[in-house]
């Protein structure tokens, strides 16, 4: 947990595999649908859902351990803003 809001709260999760259905279903599953996500229990309707992965690392024996990291984009900004 990164920090809890009142109807949210902020997850840095470390996924081993996962497809975005899966994660969709297993957060709701524990009581923390992804906010927007109204079809697996999140009560806010957003233009998509507030699921983001910032950083990507692949396996040394992959493309050299390649890793990927993608800022927050601005739109989710705004919303971690407003709650």
């Amino acid at each position: 947990m990164v920090k809890r809001y009142v109807e949210a709260t902020d997850l840095l999760l470390q996924l081993e595999t996962g497809r975005t259905h899966q994660i969709r279903a297993h957060l709701s599953h524990i009581g923390h649908p992804i906010l927007g996500d109204l079809k697996y229990g999140s009560r806010v309707s957003l233009k998509r859902l507030m699921l983001h992965s910032y950083r990507l690392s692949l396996p040394e024996d992959i493309l050299d351990g390649l890793e990927i990291v993608a800022p927050i984009p601005q739109d989710m900004r705004e919303v971690i803003n407003d709650i």
